[in-house]
């Protein structure tokens, strides 16, 4: 907990105290970032609302998480981006696709619904552009699978990789620290 710039009550000597990690923290012009980190210096200067001089601290590090359930992925990527950007630290952007098919693979139902997701996730994941203060990693977990060799599976995408790669869960952590130094996980 660090102190922060309002005291507890009239006169008081303490102060009230916040923790530095806050989450649906205001982002400014009617926006909330999903976790903010904020540094403790700034926190030294905040008031009850967590504003210094009246507008939000920029937080140090920035975490916005996006799942399909918007109808417009793109936007809501482009959003999260903004808000990240505003970060002077480091901004993760993670964005969750459910693919709950349950067609075989190859039949008309199934390609259908790999046009679909191609469209409304796919393309705008490679579509991003990113500031350098900002990792993405965009997910595609296959649930709906009921075929031993596919169950387990995930599709893991950021920018720079190449292309979508196919990822046991069971190995996600290890792709996902390879992809936030950089390299293709195999």
């Amino acid at each position: 907990m660090v102190r922060t710039g309002v005291r507890r009550g009239p006169g008081a000597k303490a102060f009230y105290r916040t923790p530095r990690v806050h989450r649906e923290y205001g982002g400014g012009e009617g926006t909330r970032r999903d976790l903010a980190v904020l540094h403790e210096d700034h926190l030294s200067e905040a008031d009850r609302e967590l504003k210094a001089n009246g507008e939000y601290i920029e937080p140090m590090f920035g975490v916005e998480l996006g799942a399909e359930k918007s109808q417009d992925i793109e936007g809501h990527i482009k959003g999260d981006v903004d808000k990240l950007a505003r970060c002077w630290g480091r901004g993760y952007l993670l964005h969750f696709y459910r693919d709950v098919t349950k067609a075989d693979k190859g039949t008309k139902s199934w390609r259908e619904t790999q046009a679909k997701i191609g469209r409304i996730f796919m393309d705008p994941a490679r579509r991003v552009r990113l500031p350098e203060n900002i990792k993405a990693l965009f997910f595609i977990i296959e649930l709906g699978k009921a075929r031993k060799d596919i169950r387990g599976n995930c599709r893991l995408y950021y920018p720079g990789a190449g292309g979508w790669r196919r990822i046991n869960l069971q190995k996600v952590e290890s792709a996902v620290k390879e992809a936030l130094r950089g390299t293709n996980p195999a």
